[in-house]
């Protein structure tokens, strides 16, 4: 009978754990480093509408599996991913000759 009460207490201690994760404050540096991703994630996309025409259909859905992937490494917090997939896109896009290089 003990056994149920332990259990019992575990799991609402597991589960108000949990909810104070997420109700916590996000930091201001995840604050920073989504914006940036989010901003880039917003450009890179952009300049595949403008050029949609131009591209090939592999180049296309490589960008799109690129930009779906960094959005979900964003939304997970998996920053330093969303930003390499980003410079992944962009290589690509270089590659194809629709953006210079900055």
């Amino acid at each position: 009978m003990k056994s149920k009460y332990v259990f019992a207490l575990l799991g609402v201690l597991l589960v108000q754990g949990c909810a104070s994760e997420l109700l916590r404050a996000p930091d201001l540096d995840d604050n920073k480093l989504y914006s940036q991703c989010s901003k880039e994630l917003v450009e890179v996309y952009d300049v595949m509408t403008k050029h949609r025409a131009n591209m090939s259909p592999q180049l296309r859905q490589r960008l799109i599996s690129l930009l779906v992937s960094a959005e979900i490494d964003s939304q997970f917090k998996h920053f330093p991913y969303c930003a390499d997939k980003l410079a992944r896109a962009r290589y690509y896009l270089q590659q194809a000759r629709l953006v210079q290089v900055n």
